[in-house]
C-alpha cells in the first residue's frame, strides 16, 4: 500500500479522501456559537443573531472602491409595458422547486397565471410602488468550507428574495 503512495497523483488522491471525509462529517445544519468582535464565544441565540446583524450590517454598507460610472444618454418616456411572452419566457427559465412559499405557484399556473402576472406586473411599474415583502430579504449565513466554524468571516452571506421580484 506505501508503495503506491510514491507519486504525487496517489498523494493527491489520499489528501483529497480525507478532505471528502472530514467535509462529510461535519454538522453544519446550523451554528450554535460565533465570535464577537473582540473573540469571545457568543452562545445565546439573541447574542449570535446581533453579532451576525452588526456583521452584515457593517459588511453591506461598506464602501468598495470602484470605477466611476459612466455617462449615459438620458432615456425619456414611459416604461413599455411587459409583454406576456416576457413573463412567460422568464419563467421557462426558473428552475422548478426553487422557490419556498406559494411563489412556486407561477409555474403550474399557465396561461391565466401568465396573463395575471403580467397585468400585476404592468400594475406595478404604473403606480410605482412594490409590494412591502419584495423589498426585504433574508440573510442565511453559508460557511465556505475552509476556516473557522465561530468566525463571521468564513461565511458567505446568501439573500433569500421574494420569488416573483425576480421574474
Amino acid at each position: 500500500m506505501y508503495d503506491e503512495l510514491d507519486t504525487i497523483d496517489e498523494e493527491k488522491k489520499i489528501y483529497r479522501i480525507a478532505r471528502t471525509r472530514q467535509r462529510a462529517t461535519g454538522d453544519l445544519g446550523h451554528v450554535m456559537q460565533i465570535r464577537d468582535n473582540s473573540c469571545r464565544l457568543l452562545h445565546h441565540l439573541p447574542d449570535i443573531l446581533n453579532r451576525w446583524r452588526e456583521h452584515y450590517s457593517v459588511m453591506c454598507n461598506e464602501e468598495l472602491p470602484h470605477p466611476p460610472i459612466p455617462s449615459a444618454i438620458s432615456v425619456l418616456g414611459p416604461v413599455p409595458p411587459i409583454q406576456e411572452e416576457e413573463v412567460a419566457s422568464a419563467l421557462a427559465t426558473t428552475r422548478n422547486g426553487t422557490a419556498p412559499g406559494p411563489s412556486e405557484i407561477w409555474k403550474i399556473g399557465g396561461g391565466e397565471g401568465t396573463q395575471w402576472l403580467t397585468s400585476f406586473l404592468n400594475e406595478l411599474i404604473t403606480e410605482g410602488k412594490l409590494p412591502k415583502n419584495w423589498t426585504t430579504s433574508a440573510t442565511v449565513p453559508t460557511w465556505k468550507g475552509k476556516g473557522d466554524l465561530a468566525d463571521c468571516m468564513t461565511y458567505r452571506p446568501i439573500r433569500l428574495l421574494c420569488h416573483t421580484m425576480k421574474i
